[in-house]
């Protein structure tokens, strides 16, 4: 949540949309877990807290979903309600280290950084670097689904890094 407020700040957003999880594709839901009207009521507290007003907002769309929670459905979801908005999805390092297992990631992944004229393209990765407290070594990938570059180096990066990952493990 304190990540999410210090990105609130950094990009200047009119809103942030917390939205728990119904059923996770990726992981199993050990028995005792919160139900969702707990995990409901604990974003909806959680919220509370940034102090960000009425700038803070909960929706339930994924608990009242059918099925699994795929993040592409409330992506476009949200694409359908707020069409000239821009959308920026905040998740865990956890979640984007098994992104490219996910179901229909170019979905997730498509951003703006093509719109910036190429003189901005460094400074916005540069300002991520250090939102993110980034080391030089750590690699960020500009990807644009709408003019088709990025996507085999960042598909090759993440599937390098789950490899590590597992072999670690």
């Amino acid at each position: 949540i304190t990540a999410a407020k210090a990105v609130f700040h950094m990009l200047g957003l009119d809103q942030l949309l917390l939205i728990p999880a119904g059923i996770p594709p990726h992981k199993e839901m050990p028995e005792g877990s919160a139900t969702a009207d707990q995990r409901l009521e604990m974003t909806r507290l959680a919220g509370e807290q940034l102090g960000l007003g009425n700038r803070v907002q909960v929706l339930d769309m994924e608990l009242k979903r059918e099925g699994k929670s795929y993040t592409y459905l409330t992506v476009e979801a949200l694409r359908e309600e707020y069409p000239d908005a821009e959308l920026f999805l905040l998740m865990g390092t956890d979640m984007f280290l098994s992104i490219d297992t996910w179901k229909h990631p170019e979905i997730i992944l498509a951003n703006k950084l093509d719109k910036l004229k190429k003189s901005q393209v460094e400074p916005a990765l540069q300002l991520i670097r250090d939102t993110l407290l980034l080391d030089e070594d750590d690699i960020l990938v500009p990807f644009s689904a709408e003019k088709g570059f990025g996507k085999e180096d960042m598909l090759r990066l993440l599937n390098q890094a789950c490899e590590e990952w597992n072999k670690a493990e």
